[in-house]
């Protein structure tokens, strides 16, 4: 049957304008490092009823085709190896239309304008442009300050709080050690303890100097009749007593203290199996006399002239 020449006009201009709203590219964008990316492609029904193959192509390589798909299968012989294993089509994509393309792991050189084309038998029934970007991902600075900042923030206040608990916790100890101050060239000065402190399970007690320098004291050591006798360490024999040892009182008299003396000691309670069972803290604080402290200024200024 012969066309009249409307007919073939109408059917150019029909085809000049679908061929004229096709070549409207869409537009994709997405960062590099992401899983996948899906370039959409629809056509009507009855355009994918008619078509045999649909083929993706990327025009600007020498291989231009990126995906192609059969009624069957997919067909990939000639495709571009860039995206060997990366592109995929829905199985039933001729028969609903839906021609999209699955695009995994984009880089920034998948970047460019893909082609989709439904064909049959070699004809191009419709072709629909996607416009890809793929861009470099947004600097991770801004979300690290954004994390990291809060995170140090708070790890200040939590120092600070920690740091102002433990002075709280050294204040509280310092507080509750037990000082002795005393001017040199007292008679004498008593150590205190708390009677409370020796069980009855004790059998030595032992007063020691921690600081500046170790030195041991005296030891009190229970006999079979249960009394206790006082032995005096060789450094301070002669300047150590206890009046009430019989009545169990460990309170140590030290006499004629020296600024020597001053320091950290202990009262340690010792069980029968030899490991101690209470510690008791002393600070003494043994003050120079001010004419010491004159003389003293003296002497080091007059060493200084020296020099």
């Amino acid at each position: 049957m012969l066309k009249s020449p409307f007919s073939v006009f109408l059917f150019c201009l029909l085809r000049h304008l679908d061929c004229t709203v096709s070549q409207h590219a869409s537009r994709v964008q997405v960062y590099e490092g992401a899983e996948f990316v899906l370039l959409p492609c629809q056509v009507p029904a009855d355009v994918s009823s008619d078509s045999t193959a649909v083929v993706w192509n990327r025009d600007e390589f020498t291989i231009p085709m990126v995906h192609k798909r059969v009624q069957s299968s997919d067909d990939l012989t000639n495709q571009n190896l860039r995206y060997l294993g990366r592109t995929s089509m829905r199985a039933t994509a001729l028969q609903t239309g839906d021609l999209s393309l699955t695009l995994r792991n984009p880089t920034v050189s998948d970047s460019g304008t893909y082609t989709c084309t439904a064909r049959k038998t070699g004809d191009d029934l419709k072709e629909i442009h996607v416009q890809l970007k793929v861009s470099e991902p947004p600097p991770r600075w801004p979300i690290v300050v954004a994390f990291v900042v809060p995170v140090l923030l708070l790890a200040v206040i939590f120092g600070a709080l920690v740091y102002h608990a433990n002075n709280k916790v050294k204040n509280r100890a310092v507080s509750m050690l037990k000082a002795e101050k005393v001017t040199e060239g007292a008679e004498y000065i008593k150590l205190l303890w708390n009677k409370s402190e020796v069980p009855p399970a004790a059998v030595r007690v032992k007063w020691t100097r921690e600081q500046p320098e170790h030195g041991e004291i005296c030891e009190c050591v229970k006999d079979q009749t249960g009394q206790w006798k006082l032995e005096s360490g060789p450094v301070y024999k002669g300047r150590v007593q206890m009046d009430q040892l019989t009545e169990g009182d460990f309170t140590l008299t030290l006499m004629k203290p020296h600024c020597d003396d001053g320091g950290v000691y202990l009262f340690v309670v010792y069980g029968q199996d030899g490991k101690p069972i209470k510690v008791t803290v002393v600070v003494l604080w043994v003050k120079e006399t001010w004419w010491k402290i004159i003389t003293g200024l003296f002497e080091r200024r007059a060493l200084h002239n020296e020099e």
